[in-house]
């Protein structure tokens, strides 16, 4: 298998996402003469920046295993992979420092967090963004007390994440965000990929990951770090998110993250805080004059334009894009009523009715700034029923791209 860097403008500039292949280049080279489960690597074109690694064979969608059982003992076999990674000795590991620095232990508990609302704090200005004011103030606020070793990090581990067949698991893949860390840090980004990919169980999947790395799950450090799993998407993406750029093919498997983000977010936060998630009463899919026009779009998509294309990059697009018009279709048909109820709401948690949900979130966001935890449990109510709102409106492109639509965050 013949890799190169990601298109440049999708997350980053060329230069950080050919920095992304290079690491992962490191890290299978540096992972080939450890037990733990990897493509072979072949090696590595400098200045051209392509990796050739081992086509495994095999089927990465464990959320299509119907057999629970099997499907259960398919991810603690993956966990126990991730676990040996974990393990590592790295001392005797032959590391690229450049690539993969040993953190001191101010950045790897803060280093993440902190590149992101940098990133955030960089970016084109747009509207108000409460929710994740509220994030930044409790990361920045919430370090766990207990420390661990430094540890081999995947950096995006969970469901459909490792590829398998008949005889059990045969490789993890997608390490170009590898890097040394506190590995609760690869814990709490599992968290929210299972948002995406249920597949049922996690607490017991990561009591048991705890007992084959020898010691109980830190729950304090998970819970940071589901935290920081959460608002490091939508900090991240924030720039492409509001502010799109039409030259950019790539950009809509970030609608799709950015809302399962915002919400998992706000459902962290709600753990933390002991508060139950009431979600609101979503809407039918309802229909406009207009719908019938969106309805013939997407079908000539499908129908007429996607069965020309012999590329699977196309077929992708045009898919996508279709998913895009069915969004829209759905914001016409719905999005004014659902901008009532968070109005309404909004009215109610500020104490007088805002002139419009801009003006609102503006003074919301300004009150977070000013005193973060008070009203807490009512704005935490609040931002989860606007994102589950907001998820609604999104729900057919994260139906083309796969992911699990409202999938709640699985509580420990």
């Amino acid at each position: 298998m013949l890799r190169g860097f990601r298109n440049p403008g999708y997350l980053g500039p060329e230069g950080l996402t050919r920095t992304w292949l290079q690491r992962e280049a490191a890290a299978l080279r540096t992972l080939q003469a450890t037990p733990v489960k990897v493509p072979r690597y072949y090696g590595y074109l400098d200045g051209y920046d392509w990796l050739l690694m081992e086509w495994v064979q095999g089927d990465e969608l464990l959320t299509e295993v119907a057999d629970a059982g099997r499907r259960a003992s398919l991810f603690d076999e993956y966990l126990d992979n991730v676990a040996t990674l974990h393990q590592l000795d790295l001392d005797a590991l032959d590391i690229d420092g450049e690539l993969m620095p040993t953190p001191s232990p101010e950045m790897m508990l803060r280093g993440s967090a902190t590149m992101a609302t940098r990133a955030y704090r960089g970016a084109t200005p747009g509207g108000a963004e409460p929710l994740l004011e509220l994030g930044i103030w409790w990361v920045e606020h919430h370090v766990p007390a207990a420390t661990r070793a430094v540890a081999f990090c995947g950096g995006d581990v969970g469901p459909n994440q490792f590829i398998f067949d008949a005889a059990g698991v045969k490789s993890m893949f997608d390490l170009e965000l590898a890097h040394l860390g506190d590995p609760y840090e690869d814990l709490g980004l599992m968290r929210m990929r299972e948002m995406c990919y249920p597949i049922g169980g996690l607490p017991e999947h990561l009591h048991r990951y705890a007992a084959r790395m020898g010691e109980p799950l830190d729950m304090e450090a998970l819970r940071y770090w589901t935290v920081v799993g959460m608002i490091t998407g939508p900090l991240v993406c924030w720039e492409r998110v509001t502010h799109p750029d039409p030259h950019l093919p790539d950009q809509i498997p970030l609608f799709s993250w950015d809302p399962i983000y915002r919400r998992g977010l706000a459902e962290a936060l709600m753990e933390v805080y002991d508060v139950a998630p009431e979600p609101p009463q979503l809407p039918g899919p309802g229909g406009t004059d207009r719908t019938k026009l969106h309805q013939l779009l997407v079908g000539q998509m499908h129908e007429y334009y996607e069965p020309t294309l012999t590329e699977p990059e196309q077929q992708f697009r045009i898919r996508g894009t279709a998913a895009l018009t069915e969004t829209l279709a759905r914001g016409d048909a719905v999005g004014p009523a659902l901008e009532r109820d968070n109005l309404d709401e909004l009215g109610e948690l500020l104490g007088a009715t805002a002139d419009d949900l801009p003006a609102g979130l503006a003074r919301l966001e300004a009150d977070v700034r000013a005193d973060p935890e008070r009203d807490l449990e009512r704005r935490l109510r609040f931002f989860h029923r606007m994102q589950v709102r907001h998820e609604y409106l999104y729900e057919p492109i994260q139906r083309s791209m796969g992911f699990a639509s409202n999938s709640p965050l699985t509580r420990m």
